[in-house]
């Protein structure tokens, strides 16, 4: 077994016990398999996952923005149709990065430089 694999398993023994489940890490495991970037590792990918939960969250609030806008001058037809669009931005941003596997790595990294 090489070097890199020992560190993947030692790093999905500690993503275990840090509340990441059997699913996450296959789901995690299956990204770093398409070899998108070359020498991916649990931790690099846990490291991306994090930034994608920044930048999600930082999208959401851009996303939401408009309708907090109208909510405060708009009319009921322009709240409704920024309260629809908002909607839908979040559905997407969300399927794009999965938020509880986000959510997961954001916290984890979190709890490590704590």
């Amino acid at each position: 077994m090489s070097s890199m694999e020992t560190d993947d398993a030692k790093m999905e023994e500690i993503l275990l016990k840090n509340g990441f489940s059997p699913e996450n890490i296959a789901h995690m495991k299956k990204i770093i398999e398409r070899g998108q970037i070359p020498d991916e590792t649990l931790y690099k990918l846990t490291l991306e996952l994090k930034d994608r939960f920044i930048r999600g969250c930082f999208i959401s609030f851009l996303c939401s923005l408009p309708f907090f806008y109208y909510l405060i001058t708009g009319s009921l037809i322009s709240i409704t149709s920024s309260f629809i669009v908002t909607l839908f931005s979040l559905a997407v941003i969300f399927y794009i990065g999965p938020i509880n596997l986000t959510w997961k790595a954001y916290s984890f990294i979190k709890k490590l430089k704590e």
